[in-house]
């Protein structure tokens, strides 16, 4: 878990697949909510930094409040940008469960 010092604000990257094999890389940039640990106050801050993400297909996902947790829900198109969403929104929540309900639509195979 990476919390950003007080006042400052942090955004991560995590690399592409296509490092598969080698171990991932992760960026990190200013730019995203700062670590929180009350669930109402994590939420906004959550679809604020999926809504802000420089990766498009993350800006539609959705964020709610489920008692104790954060459901995520949407579609993507791949198992990277699933995990990719997790992790931005577990790197603001810090100790509130996150639920990945994320669906991946199915490839289309080219004939």
């Amino acid at each position: 878990m990476v919390v950003a010092p007080e006042g400052e604000e942090t955004r991560f990257y995590l690399s592409p697949p296509e490092r598969r094999g080698r171990p991932a890389r992760i960026l990190v940039m200013g730019c995203c909510p700062k670590a929180a640990t009350v669930v109402e106050d994590v939420q906004p801050r959550a679809q604020a930094a999926l809504s802000n993400s420089p990766f498009y297909e993350l800006r539609d996902l959705q964020v709610e409040r489920r008692h104790d947790a954060l459901l995520i829900s949407g579609c993507v198109s791949s198992f990277y940008h699933k995990q990719l969403a997790q992790e931005v929104v577990r790197s603001v929540s810090a100790d509130a469960k996150v639920i990945n309900s994320i669906h991946v639509k199915p490839e289309e195979n080219a004939e």
